[in-house]
């Protein structure tokens, strides 16, 4: 497993550059009750494969957020962006891919709904086999550029609709959306 905690109210960093390929069961960002801190990860290459699933906020009402420039960041599991309600948690993508075999969630447990979830895309490629347990309502997806794929017969309406009610997609440009379960405006 790897963990990249904040303690304290201190400051949790891992920077992945060159081309590394790092294997993992569990991959998890804030995974501290304790007081509020920041932890960050910067990934401008290589390959990570995380054998379950991946928390970029998992137990901290403090400020998480990673970074994906290039390489491949694969989980076999979900990819929770937030399990707490009352943390922040930022995914931005510039380039490369981050693929999930299972589901993105955008928040998940916690307290009371103060929390915030964005997930930037700028460039490369994010994968999700379905949306789902989007609970946080300052959630935003944002896309400038590159790609959003959610490719599964288990995304539903009601799941978008939930999506667009809690939060917010933002497309600018003209950038790409695929959703194969149907299709939505």
């Amino acid at each position: 497993d790897l963990q990249v905690v904040n303690d304290g109210g201190n400051t949790g960093f891992l920077h992945i550059s060159g081309n590394p390929t790092i294997t993992m069961n569990e991959f998890l960002m804030n995974n501290d009750e304790g007081d509020p801190g920041t932890s960050e990860v910067i990934m401008d290459g290589g390959t990570v494969t995380v054998n379950g699933n991946a928390t970029i906020n998992d137990d901290n009402n403090g400020t998480a957020t990673f970074t994906l420039n290039g390489g491949k960041f694969y989980a076999a599991g979900y990819l929770n962006v937030s399990d707490n309600l009352d943390g922040t948690a930022h995914l931005t993508i510039n380039g490369g891919k981050m693929i999930t075999a299972g589901a993105l969630r955008l928040g998940k447990d916690g307290g009371e709904d103060t929390g915030q979830v964005r997930v930037f895309l700028n460039g490369g490629l994010l994968q999700a086999e379905s949306l789902s347990d989007i609970m946080i309502s300052d959630t935003q997806i944002i896309l400038t550029g590159g790609a959003l794929l959610i490719g599964s017969d288990s995304v539903s309406e009601d799941d978008m609709q939930q999506l667009i009610d809690d939060g917010t997609i933002v497309v600018d440009n003209n950038d790409v959306i695929l959703v194969t379960d149907g299709n939505y405006t």
